[in-house]
């Protein structure tokens, strides 16, 4: 199996060889309105979506994944981490995915592309 000119050895995952690479990524999260600071429980409101995007993929563990929007200068821009309960499917990019002018797809770009993705 390859994945972007890299075999895939065994023993190896194929989630292994993503990272450090530019992954797709569906996933379940909560409302992204502010917690109520009237509310004496402090708890967010509302209902699930599926969002998805293309991101960095950091870390993974038997708890779930740690993803970045970007890399700046070698330094993570932001880690989310994303458990495996909330996560709907994972895959590598493609090579039209990975690449927009000057090596870098628009917050646009991404956002469709991340949109018409089957997966």
């Amino acid at each position: 199996m390859q994945q972007r000119g890299r075999r895939v050895g065994a023993g190896e995952s194929v989630l292994r060889s993503w990272v450090g690479d530019l992954v797709v990524v569906k996933y379940l999260a909560g409302p992204d309105e502010p917690v109520d600071l009237d509310d004496p429980k402090s708890l967010a409101h509302g209902e699930l979506e599926t969002r998805s995007g293309i991101f960095y993929l950091q870390r993974f563990s038997q708890l779930g994944i740690e993803v970045c929007n970007e890399m700046e200068d070698g330094l993570l821009n932001r880690v989310t981490f994303i458990p495996w309960s909330a996560v709907l499917s994972i895959r590598g990019t493609m090579p039209e995915e990975r690449r927009g002018p000057e090596g870098k797809l628009t917050r646009e770009q991404v956002a469709e592309l991340a949109r018409r993705d089957p997966a």
